[in-house]
């Protein structure tokens, strides 16, 4: 087997780069392969493909305002969900990219950042707020309508673990998302 270089069509967990642009790869291919045949795109140069997209890209959490971190009180700001902040504090010691995904826009984002702002994580602290994080978009070249992220936390989501005065279960969100995190580490086996 020889390397040289094999022109895929990657696909990352953030759906496929806009148009039809391919990424050159170095991997092993069978020395009678063509070119882009089936046979030298193989699970090999995905496994490759996949390796290299999660080195550049980290796991991302994206979380909502209101009914998450802070009761619901639009459009005022509520109280602080019991926990939210705690979770905060251990979401940052994952090392992951945190995006703050609310409906809130100007005045009303203004006053939710300032009120994490005040419990120290301010805009700043955020990897995106309503947004994809930047290096997810330097990546692909534009910016989707739909925000990026491995996993969303969101009182509106089928299956958010809750409790029974709705504040959120924070234990069992922290142990799906290291599980999710750990799957998203491996090599994928979707084709």
């Amino acid at each position: 087997m020889t390397n040289r270089p094999v022109l895929l069509r990657v696909t990352f967990d953030f759906g496929a780069p806009p148009g039809d642009e391919r990424l050159p790869v170095e991997v092993n291919v069978p020395p009678d392969a063509e070119p882009n045949s089936p046979a030298a795109i193989s699970a090999a140069a995905k496994t490759e493909v996949d390796k290299e997209a999660r080195e550049k890209v980290q796991f991302c959490v994206a979380v909502d305002f209101d009914g998450v971190l802070a009761r619901k009180a639009w459009p005022a700001v509520g109280e602080e969900m019991p926990g939210a902040v705690a979770f905060l504090k251990w979401l940052d010691e994952q090392g992951w990219w945190r995006v703050l995904f609310t409906c809130r826009e100007g005045g009303h984002l203004k006053a939710a950042l300032g009120w994490l702002d005040k419990q120290g994580y301010g805009e700043g602290w955020w990897t995106a707020v309503n947004a994809t994080p930047k290096p997810i978009t330097d990546q692909y070249g534009s910016d989707s309508r739909k925000i990026g992220f491995h996993a969303l936390i969101d009182d509106l989501a089928i299956g958010f673990p809750a409790k029974k005065d709705g504040a959120p279960d924070w234990e069992r969100i922290k142990a799906e998302l290291e599980e999710r995190a750990a799957e998203w580490k491996q090599p994928s086996s979707k084709e």
